[in-house]
This record gives structure tokens, sequence and C-alpha cells, in this order.
């Protein structure tokens, strides 16, 4: 129990902790002013978004049963994971990545999907470039990355646009203070404000007085997503940032992978899509070439500086819906090979990436 102050009162907030293996239960009923239950006993409570797709407390109902079991099964996992990286710490990691991907069952991007993905990245970089030309908007010079996601899968369609947009916001995990695909509905300003163009939402956050972020968004109720967004390097302010177009800071890039692939994962669960739907990935970076290796956001990381004469990296991935957060990991090494390699064949650290994204969706980063 954690009592927190808003609006000049303390009200009491029940704080169930992370990495729960079974449900819990209300030991005792709580009743309010007027003799209202508001903690009943022997009550399992969950977060649910069955409530016109926003997030809320409630009871545990028939639907919510099955995403709390996987909660207490996915922690459970995550157990047997630290187990296996404990006693194997001293195997080959190339050996263990292998059979860790065959086990999840991990297959190349098919051509025809990969085609898609392209064709995803291409329309969102050309809706990115008209939006900010019709907008007359000057941005400073930076490199990008972006994601293109396909939810590839039977799941019920989504008819209304406002439930959408609900279902999105309501289900982003935020990992980061700053997450993939961030929601901008409440934003003061309303340029930053998601609209809709071509039965697709829509959204550019460019910098202003309250943010560096250069932004952009398209995502459709078919389950295709796009993100764009500059490089961290190039937009950062502080005393340690480098000058722009001159570094790539790979710790910062290692977490934001992960968190595309997990905040894909909570889209498509959120959307409804069946066991055996798989999540189509593509990322691009561009304006690499002449940048350096440079871990300036996480200076305890010490990384030799290495130099990439390359400009473009292009990576993809299928990740399986139920793919378990332990096993999330080996996905983010498939996709970050491919850019780190172009740096005078940097490979970055297995057991770095294990504990980045552990902390990351242990939100302990």
């Amino acid at each position: 129990m954690e009592f927190v102050e808003r609006d000049g009162f303390v009200h009491p907030v029940v704080v169930v902790p992370p990495g729960v293996r079974t449900p819990v239960c209300a030991k005792a009923q709580l009743t309010g002013y007027g003799g209202k239950v508001l903690v009943e006993r022997d009550a399992v409570y969950v977060r649910t978004l069955n409530s016109n797709n926003t997030p809320s407390t409630a009871k545990v109902q028939a639907k919510d049963w099955s995403d709390l079991v996987e909660i207490c099964f996915n922690n459970r996992e995550a157990d047997i994971g630290r187990f296996f990286r404990r006693h194997l710490a001293g195997s080959d990691p190339a050996a263990l990545s292998e059979l860790v991907m065959a086990i999840a069952g991990k297959a190349p991007v098919q051509e025809l999907v990969l085609e898609r993905l392209q064709k995803i990245v291409e329309r969102g970089r050309a809706s990115f470039q008209a939006v900010i030309s019709d907008r007359t908007v000057k941005l400073p010079r930076h490199g990008s990355w972006e994601v293109a996601l396909i939810v590839d899968g039977q799941f019920p369609q989504q008819t209304d646009m406002g439930e959408f947009a609900n279902l999105l916001s309501s289900s982003n995990p935020s990992y980061t203070g700053w997450p993939v695909w961030p929601s901008s509905r409440q934003f003061h300003e309303p340029t930053s404000r998601p609209y809709v163009m071509d039965v697709a939402w829509e959204t550019l956050i460019v910098p202003d007085a309250t943010s560096r972020n250069i932004d952009f968004m398209r995502q459709q109720r078919s389950g295709c997503f796009y993100s764009y967004s500059a490089i961290r390097d190039d937009i950062a302010a502080g005393d340690r940032a480098p000058a722009p177009m001159t570094s790539l800071e790979p710790i910062f890039t290692v977490i934001k992978v992960g968190e595309a692939l997990a905040v894909g994962q909570a889209f498509a669960k959120a959307l409804q899509a069946d066991e055996q739907t798989k999540l189509e990935f593509l990322f691009r970076w561009s304006g690499l070439k002449g940048r350096m290796l440079n871990s300036w956001m996480y200076p305890g990381r010490s990384i030799h500086p290495r130099t990439s004469q390359q400009d473009s990296v292009t990576s993809a991935v299928t990740v399986p819906i139920e793919t378990a957060p332990s096993t999330l990991p080996e996905y983010v090494k498939v996709v970050i090979w491919p850019l780190f390699e172009v740096f005078e064949g940097f490979a970055f650290p297995g057991s770095v990436v294990d504990e980045l994204i552990a902390k990351l969706l242990d939100r302990k980063l």
C-alpha cells in the first residue's frame, strides 16, 4: 500500500509488484464512506481494457482470465530463462542463439512479406515528407530510424477509428519516457495530435518549446504500423550530447529496438490476434555514414569507437505473438546484428543485450 497526494488530498494506492507468478486476491474487504464496498474479500482485480478500450481496475471477468494467466506464465518463463542464462553463461553465444531461435520458431522473413514491409516503409516516408512540405516545416539535419510492422494473423476488424485510437493508446506499455508509437492525443499543441489520412491514423511531432523530438507515425486498422524517428544523437541537448550526424549511441539503440518489438507485440495482443499470428518487423537506419559508436548517454558502458562507411542499413525479423519476454532479447540480436556490423565489424555483446532488455521490460533502466 502506498499513499499519494493529489489536489490536496491523500489517496491510498494498492500496488501489486511486478513478477507475480500466481493471481493475487484480496484477503479482506475494504469499505468506504457510506458503506460502499471498494474492495471485495476473495476477489481478484486486474487492469483491463474491457470498458470502452480504456484502462481501468475491475474484478476479473471471464475474458480477462486468459491475459492474467498468460502474465503469470510469462513471469515463470522469465525465471526459467534466468536459470538457463546463469548456468550456460560460459557457452558459445552464437550456438546458444541458434538453439533458442530454433526452439522459439523464428524463421527468415518471407520475400512476399518483405516486399509488403518495404512498401509500408516507402509509403510512410512519403507521407512524412508530404506533411512536412504541406506544413512548411523546416527540420534540423538528422539521421533516422524507421520501423514497419505487419500483424500477420487473424483478428477482429476494428470498425471505429476512435475506438482503434483508444486501443493503441491504452495498450502501449510505455517502457520508456518517450515510447515507440507514443500517443499524442492529449498534447497541448494541436498540430502534434493524430489525424486521419487515407483510412489510417497519422501523427507528426516536430521540435517546439517543450520537446526536440522528431517523430512521424502511421497506424492502420488492418494491422500495419509505421514509425519514423530522428536518431536521438542528432536532436539531443546537454553537455555530453554529440554534434549532429557524428554519433550513434549503441546502448540506447538496443533499448529502442527491444521496445519496438515489445510494443508491437502489445498492439497485436490488444487487437486480439490469434495464437498463430506472426509479427513481421522491418527496421531501417539512414544517415549512418561517418558516424562513430559513442556511448555518451551511458558513460559507464565503455565501447571502443568505431566508424561506419555505409549510410543505410535494413534488417527484418519475424516474432511469434506468443514469444515469451525471456526470449525477446534473441530477436533483438537478430535486428541489431546488421546495424552494428557496418561499424568496423562490431558485434554487440549478447549478454549485455539480455541485461538491457530484461531491465527494459522490468522498467528498471
